[in-house]
């Protein structure tokens, strides 16, 4: 490739890249928190105070706390096949801020630990299904019309997983905001897991 056209791809890509996450920086907190980290330079304490990501923490549900009985949580209810093990239940956002959560993954590493996986969505039920079809999963995703259930968990990130034994009570929650961790590097959650057997 001559050096002409090689910059001539190395200027589209920039440009499309450019155009993604501008795209994506108002639906995704933590592209537009680094985004606000990069060009804020002054004054480091400044930054780190913007960039508490974990500030919503503070409203998450308690350990114990029962998984809610209405509106899209009374059809995961219905539609999950709650195991001896429980239930692994993710909310997913508007799916298009999924790009960093990997629930192929999820769902391959659920079924290994013998764990049904369920996601909610605020996207439509067609949106959910273009979703499901891009990521190549299975996994059931009921939509949350109302954005009750994303309110009621704290669901304040795409792709936060949470853990409810088999009376529908939560045993864990996913902390860090954009957590990439997958099933496996949970251990905490794996011995939660395999100990209700």
């Amino acid at each position: 490739m001559s050096p002409k056209k090689r910059r001539v791809v190395l200027s589209v890509s920039l440009i499309t890249l450019t155009v993604i996450t501008i795209a994506l920086l108002p639906s995704d907190m933590l592209i537009a928190a680094r985004f606000h980290d990069a060009l804020n330079t002054t004054n480091a304490r400044q930054s780190v105070a913007v960039a508490d990501y974990d500030a919503p923490a503070k409203n998450d549900p308690h350990i114990g706390d029962p998984f809610p009985r209405s509106g899209a949580a009374a059809e995961i209810r219905r539609q999950a096949a709650v195991s001896k093990r429980g239930c692994l239940v993710v909310g997913l956002g508007d799916c298009a801020g999924c790009v960093a959560f990997n629930l192929r993954q999820w769902e391959t590493q659920a079924r290994e630990e013998r764990v049904p996986l369920v996601g909610f969505t605020l996207a439509s039920v067609s949106d959910a299904s273009k979703f499901k079809a891009a990521a190549g999963v299975n996994t059931r995703i009921i939509t949350d019309d109302n954005n009750a259930l994303h309110k009621s968990l704290n669901c304040y990130w795409s792709g936060r997983v949470y853990y409810y034994d088999a009376k529908w009570n939560l045993m864990w929650i996913m902390k860090g905001f954009a957590n990439n961790k997958n099933l496996h590097r949970s251990p905490d959650l794996v011995a939660l897991i395999r100990s209700s057997k």
